[in-house]
């Protein structure tokens, strides 16, 4: 029943986002996850990751004497910093967000 349930949510969350949702996009959606009950997961890491590739910013003036808790470095004048749902902000989260979906610092689901 939660695999019923899950797959529901996401088709869901999906369906509004294709083009032309027919039967056979909810058949594949439901394939995959039946083939691999942690897709949902890593679909949902995948569209994270892309966000956050699309949404690095410049420090505030505020940020530029703070320090990446990833790289230890100061966050500085350059770009490339990228702030989770939570608000905390990294030089190089990608990575572990690859591998994981919490914040390094809080622990907060991010997806």
């Amino acid at each position: 029943m939660e695999i019923i349930e899950q797959t529901s949510d996401f088709a869901a969350r999906t369906t509004p986002t294709l083009d032309d949702p027919t039967n056979i996009d909810l058949d594949i959606i439901v394939k995959i996850f039946d083939y691999n009950p942690d897709a949902l997961h890593r679909i949902d890491l995948d569209v994270y990751i892309i966000e956050l590739r699309e949404n690095r910013r410049e420090p505030t003036p505020s940020e530029k004497d703070d320090i990446c808790s990833i790289c230890c470095e100061e966050f500085g004048t350059e770009g490339d910093i990228n702030s989770l749902n939570c608000k905390h902000s990294y030089h190089h989260i990608l990575d572990w967000v690859g591998k994981t979906l919490t914040c390094p610092c809080c622990r907060a689901i991010l997806a």
